[in-house]
């Protein structure tokens, strides 16, 4: 069938009919080949909280001690060594009418990314407090606990109640501290991971 369609007229015409069927057939195989390494559609868990992903974060508190109530200004830098687990530094200023009281150092928490929607975190941290006052300097130890619930891709919204333990005296009065925070974080991938990681 394949000469009827070429002709007869010299070989070398027939070769090249040949070789043209060979180069059609090709394409299709090739495009087949090129669609099966095409990765599934991906979706699952935000970029924000896949590994690579660089967090920087803002927010607000509130704490009362004694007779004083103080408005918490913080700020954040956080990358994400694995999926869920961050590590990263913090600083937080404590602010009482003109008292203040600021403080930085390193956190990790994990967030459990297994669960949709709203996901719950777990997070400890120390905070170094400098002598910027007569009370001098001093250190925190802390724990948080809170739920992060994903805006978009890389915009996220954080509800956090943390606990610090101060080890010396400062301008707070007392050594323990509970006091409640709300976050603003946004996200860059630092992998090129675009869209959204896919579930294991």
């Amino acid at each position: 069938m394949l000469r009827r369609h070429c002709g007869m007229r010299g070989k070398s015409r027939v070769r090249a009919c040949y070789l043209g069927a060979l180069l059609a057939l090709a394409g299709p195989i090739r495009s087949a080949s090129a669609l099966s390494a095409v990765k599934p559609v991906e979706v699952g868990r935000d970029t924000s909280l896949s590994q690579g992903a660089l967090r920087l974060a803002g927010g607000v508190g509130y704490a009362s001690s004694g007779d004083s109530n103080w408005l918490m200004l913080g700020a954040g830098a956080l990358i994400q060594v694995l999926d869920g687990w961050e590590i990263g530094i913090g600083s937080k200023a404590w602010l009482s009418g003109d008292q203040v009281l600021f403080g930085f150092g390193p956190t990790t928490r994990y967030v459990f990314v297994q669960i949709p929607e709203i996901k719950p975190y777990i997070g400890v941290f120390h905070r170094f407090y400098p002598a910027l006052t007569s009370a001098g300097a001093s250190h925190g130890l802390g724990a948080s606990l809170g739920v992060l619930f994903p805006v978009d891709e890389q915009l996220t919204l954080e509800g956090e109640l943390a606990y610090e333990h101060l080890l010396e005296a400062t301008l707070l009065g007392s050594e323990h501290q509970v006091y409640p925070e709300l976050e603003l974080s946004y996200s860059f991938d630092l992998l090129g991971n675009s869209g959204r990681i896919r579930e294991k």
